[in-house]
């Protein structure tokens, strides 16, 4: 049996999710793993079905969800960091995908401190799915698509629910 265990993003560079060589134990995150990305400016990109226990992302690096509908990037808990002087906030952009925070019954939590971004292009949709607790706060931000269908759906799967859409005020 396999334990957690802390894994963090060392390439100095722009990678995917899934590259084993980019990530200080030679082997992708998964269910059990925290996972950490805290270099500035880096991107990474994840394409397909992803489940990480903790995810923490820190000043300046954006973690780019891009892996159709069909798939899901699952986080049962973590941080997005806040802008702190001259670097940007840490960021998560949902690209026609679905980003799932939280896990239903549990009462761990994400705190997002930098921005969520939900977009779509005009013949895909995004949603993020909030099925825990999330906490915005320090400047922290959902940004919803101007054009095609994204969406955030508040509550677990299959339970009640409250969602908020790009034609919401």
């Amino acid at each position: 049996r396999r334990h957690m265990a802390a894994i963090k993003w060392i390439l100095d560079g722009n990678g995917n999710w899934t590259t084993a060589s980019d990530w200080n134990t030679d082997s992708v995150p998964g269910a059990s793993d925290d996972a950490t990305i805290n270099i500035d400016g880096v991107y990474v990109t994840s394409t397909g079905n992803v489940t990480v226990n903790n995810l923490s992302l820190g000043y300046g690096s954006t973690l780019i969800i891009n892996s159709g509908l069909s798939q899901r990037f699952n986080v049962f808990s973590g941080v997005i960091s806040p802008a702190l002087g001259q670097y940007a906030s840490g960021e998560i952009d949902v690209k026609n995908s679905v980003l799932v925070l939280g896990k239903d019954g549990s009462s761990d939590g994400f705190s997002n401190d930098g921005v969520i971004r939900v977009t779509a292009s005009t013949q895909e949709s995004s949603l993020l799915l909030i099925a825990g607790n999330l906490s915005l706060s320090g400047g922290g931000s959902i940004y919803l698509p101007t054009s095609g269908s994204g969406e955030v759906l508040i509550g677990g799967d299959g339970g009640p629910s409250t969602t908020l859409n790009n034609g919401c005020n």
